[in-house]
């Protein structure tokens, strides 16, 4: 999954996975949020300079769409 495939706000359909927190990191005009996930790690990009704090609890979500097994 690509980071901007990745989101912590609710889409309307798709994937959710419960994830805490495990590091962010400020690129200026975004933010790389790494969540760790009962099935992984995995990058979301979140815009402007709010995330979740580290060792916080979230929910993340992904399309169907975006989402490749290899």
């Amino acid at each position: 999954m690509r980071p901007e495939d990745v989101s912590l706000t609710p889409l309307s359909q798709g994937v959710t996975l419960d994830a805490r927190i495990e590091v962010v990191e400020p690129l200026g005009n975004e933010m790389l949020v790494h969540c760790a996930t009962a099935a992984g790690m995995f990058i979301c990009r979140v815009p402007g300079q709010k995330a979740p704090p580290v060792g916080e609890a979230v929910p993340i979500h992904f399309a169907f769409e975006k989402f490749h097994l290899f």
